[in-house]
């Protein structure tokens, strides 16, 4: 139990003590210097450390001016990163000093690993205005290029760098609906509102062949028919330190337990062997500190049956 008298204020125990964030410059560190910092921090009176390998504050055009410092920046999850978290680890333990890891290289959490499968998903949306009775056979709406892959990316805001492959995007539902008034147009650059009636609205994706053409008879009246589109946001982790240099890596679907626990188990269960006897101990902790999640409308593939799990009703009409 710790007692707060004034010289505790003074000279607190450790497990009160502040931590500070340490960046690493990607994985072009040298174990001397990082055992100096430890030994320098804990002497300044600091408990702990939060370790963020990533390339923040390195030049954008390192690969061109600099090849093998860019080498060895990019060298996460490799032998050496182990290496110098475990060596970085053992001297924080004879401190009694915390270490706190990051889950990855940057933010959003991903990396090469993440296929574009597995990374984070993303709705787009086409419409398209029907007028019954009659039969409609044709193909589904298209989709938009969303406004947010047209913003130059040349000087990268916080939060994920997109880019935009249609090759990624398939048509997942489709749903139709009677507008109430003038029929809306689906843009995600100063939308407008336009009123459906929800009564109306049906999933209609059985009428939709294997080759992606609509035949639906329309029901009397007007009707607007949505064509819902899923696939890869597209979104790469910002300044990543990467664990091949010139790999692409992906942004994890942040909303799959399975993809969070691959990443885990890729990344800390290669780590058992070098540091495993830290866990819960000296390795506190290990975390995400800001999401900073881009896509246009967030999804996941499970979504609409964990819905259905918990609520107790199918929301595909209603998308």
């Amino acid at each position: 139990m710790i007692r707060f008298t004034l010289d505790g204020f003074r000279n607190p125990p450790k497990q009160v003590r502040p931590m500070v964030r340490w960046w690493w410059s990607g994985l072009d560190v040298h174990r001397d210097e990082l055992l100096s910092e430890v030994r320098d921090m804990d002497d300044a009176g600091f408990g702990g450390a939060e370790v963020q390998a990533f390339m923040i504050g390195s030049p954008t055009n390192l690969a061109k001016i600099d090849r093998a410092r860019y080498q060895r920046s990019h060298r996460f999850m490799q032998p050496y990163y182990y290496e110098m978290v475990e060596a970085v680890l053992k001297e924080a333990a004879s401190r009694g000093f915390t270490i706190d890891l990051t889950i990855c290289s940057a933010w959003p959490a991903g990396g090469v690993h993440v296929t574009p499968e597995g990374s984070l998903k993303t709705l787009l949306m086409g419409t398209k205005v029907l007028r019954g009775p009659g039969v409609y056979r044709g193909a589904l709406p298209r989709y938009d290029k969303p406004y947010s892959y047209r913003i130059p990316k040349q000087v990268p805001l916080l939060g994920a760098i997109e880019t935009f492959d249609r090759s990624h995007i398939r048509p997942s539902r489709v749903v139709a609906a009677k507008p109430l008034d003038k029929p809306g147009r689906v843009r995600s650059f100063r939308p407008k509102t336009a009123l459906l009636d929800i009564g109306t609205a049906r999933d209609i994706t059985d009428c939709v062949s294997a080759e992606g053409q609509l035949e639906w008879e329309i029901p009397e009246g007007t009707w607007q028919v949505f064509a819902i589109y899923a696939g890869s946001a597209g979104t790469h982790p910002l300044f990543d330190a990467r664990q091949e240099p010139d790999a692409t890596s992906h942004v994890l679907d942040h909303y799959s337990a399975s993809a969070v626990k691959e990443l885990l188990d890729l990344h800390l269960g290669r780590g058992k062997e070098h540091f495993g006897e830290h866990f819960g101990r000296t390795l506190r902790a290990f975390f995400t500190d800001s999401l900073e999640l881009a896509a246009e409308w967030a999804w996941t593939d499970a979504f609409l049956a964990e819905f259905q799990r918990r609520r107790g009703y199918d929301l595909t009409a209603y998308l």
